[in-house]
């Protein structure tokens, strides 16, 4: 054989070898962007109440995570939630979607996201994991003046402005502001669905009160972020002024063995509060301090939180005419808690918890509970 056709050989080998390899890096590439991820998280609790009700014993939630990635750009988030354990004879628990929504990132700076979406307000609303917070049911602010957790439909942006500050922005369906209560906005929420007004035939939620949601939050140095964030959704009137108006701002703070939290929001419920038994105002606020005991013996493996958590909110009745004096009279009707315990975290992901919480309105002590509690997320 010739030295050219060796050469020639041995360029084609090259080729095919350059071939090969690009194939396989193309092909692990691929493998790794397209992938299915499954993950979940779930608490149980035991709690005694010292108001004469029986102590209670619940797996309060079960919850599935199905994540894809269908390229390096294209995402699909889900997550499916049992609550109480079971339905039966259409009471008891309840089963449903938490958010399930398409993501399309295209730059650092700017993503797309459509569908069930957890919207970004307040500090526990989008991170809820029962690993995120060491009492044993989440802070009673966070079910009552902002409803954790708190998913409508809709579409929006979100991205990294700078290194150190993020944004989300949404356009989402909106609450049926005429069911807030004085005991929250829980029961306002549509969460993709209008419930009992919807049947087989008309399915989904109302989408005739569009809202905003949006928040812009800020790292300046590892272990603090400052946030605030928004909602604002048109009333039953064309008119700009009686909007329902929710605003919020949370700080976290951790250093070494310390972690400080606290949140405050004010919600203007605007002309929701023309139908009876719907506040006119709410505001409030908590503030939470703890500390890793385990950094005093050099335990590094484990973690041991003590905590002690402050909360308080109000309600303004609306304002009404009295009808002996035709006077106007409004009130507020404050609720304070105070919550404190342990929490135990043998790994990241497991966490073993114990509390103690005190709430009262004005009209005297409401509550005492002891709780127990257990965590996990993967």
């Amino acid at each position: 054989m010739s030295l050219f056709c060796l050469y020639r050989l041995r360029l084609s080998l090259n080729k095919l070898c350059f071939f090969l390899i690009l194939l396989f890096l193309t092909t692990a590439a691929y493998a790794q962007s397209s992938q299915t991820y499954v993950g979940g998280y779930g608490e149980m609790h035991y709690e005694h109440y010292y108001d004469g009700e029986v102590p209670r014993l619940d797996i309060a939630r079960f919850v599935i995570y199905l994540d894809h990635s269908f390229d390096m750009h294209w995402m699909f988030r889900s997550e499916t939630e049992i609550e109480h354990v079971k339905i039966e004879g259409g009471t008891g628990g309840e089963i449903g979607i938490e958010q399930a929504y398409l993501d399309y990132s295209a730059k650092n700076w700017l993503g797309w996201r459509g569908g069930l979406l957890v919207l970004p307000i307040g500090l526990m609303n989008q991170t809820h994991e029962p690993t995120t917070f060491y009492s044993v049911e989440r802070p009673l602010f966070d079910q009552v003046v902002i409803p954790s957790t708190w998913a409508e439909i809709g579409t929006g942006m979100y991205g990294h402005g700078t290194p150190t500050i993020s944004y989300q922005l949404y356009l989402t369906e909106g609450l049926k502001t005429r069911y807030i209560t004085m005991a929250g906005l829980d029961p306002a929420k549509q969460e993709g669905s209008a419930g009992a007004e919807t049947s087989d035939l008309i399915a989904g939620s109302d989408a005739s009160h569009p809202a905003l949601s949006a928040k812009i939050s800020y790292v300046p140095e590892f272990g603090v972020e400052i946030a605030a964030s928004g909602y604002l959704e048109r009333g039953y009137t064309m008119e700009l002024s009686r909007a329902f108006v929710l605003g919020d701002v949370d700080v976290e703070y951790q250093h070494g063995p310390f972690r400080l939290r606290a949140e405050g929001a004010y919600i203007n419920t605007g002309d929701a509060s023309d139908f009876a038994g719907v506040p006119a105002k709410v505001a409030g606020g908590y503030g939470e301090l703890a500390y890793n005991v385990f950094s005093l013996m050099g335990i590094k493996m484990a973690q041991l939180h003590a905590f002690l958590r402050y909360e308080s909110y109000a309600f303004e009745q609306p304002t009404v005419v009295d009808t002996l004096t035709n006077a106007p009279t409004s009130g507020w009707t404050p609720h304070e808690a105070i919550t404190g315990g342990f929490a135990y975290k043998p790994r990241n992901d497991l966490i073993l918890k114990a509390d103690y919480r005190w709430t009262n309105t004005n009209a005297g002590l409401e509550r005492r509970e002891f709780g127990l509690g257990a965590g996990y997320d993967f």
